[in-house]
């Protein structure tokens, strides 16, 4: 550590103290990282195509399962996490285990309450209450959806 040319050369080991260079990535970062972009803009895209229908209660579901795999990979790899020390490892797994757990909350509580109507029963504008008709129409538009009937007078 006293040589000087330690310092200019190399100095990310004279930070640690040591001689000999630490390798903190990939051996090849540009293809792996190109892999990680193709991965992430496909995952994009099933959140674009999963979002076009509807799965009733697990669309949440899914649209979390996607979210989480995608945080993942950036976490792991542009963070450099995988790379890194365990204890970095170890602190993003509570964080995420806790966000879990209160995410499971605020689940449990939306679960639980009662559907709100008016005491007339319609709805109001003459809307519907529930989900839209084309919502499970992927990429259809107005022309697959049939117009809702007319309401008796």
């Amino acid at each position: 550590m006293s040589d000087p040319t330690t310092t200019l050369e190399n100095p990310h080991a004279a930070g640690h103290g040591s001689d000999e260079a630490h390798a903190h990535g990939p051996k090849k970062p540009v293809r792996l990282y190109t892999l990680i972009l193709t991965c992430l803009l496909i995952l994009t895209g099933l959140t674009v195509l999963v979002a076009q229908f509807d799965f009733g209660d697990w669309n949440v579901f899914a649209a979390m399962l996607i979210a989480t795999v995608k945080a993942s990979l950036v976490a792991l790899f542009f963070m450099h996490l995988l790379h890194d020390k365990g204890m970095n490892a170890i602190i993003l797994c509570s964080a995420l285990l806790f966000l879990g757990l209160f995410l499971s909350f605020d689940f449990m509580d939306s679960t639980t309450r009662f559907e709100i109507t008016p005491a007339n029963g319609a709805a109001p504008a003459g809307s519907d209450f529930h989900r839209p008709k084309n919502l499970g129409v992927p990429f259809g538009g107005a022309k697959n959806v049939k117009p809702p009937a007319e309401a008796p007078k």
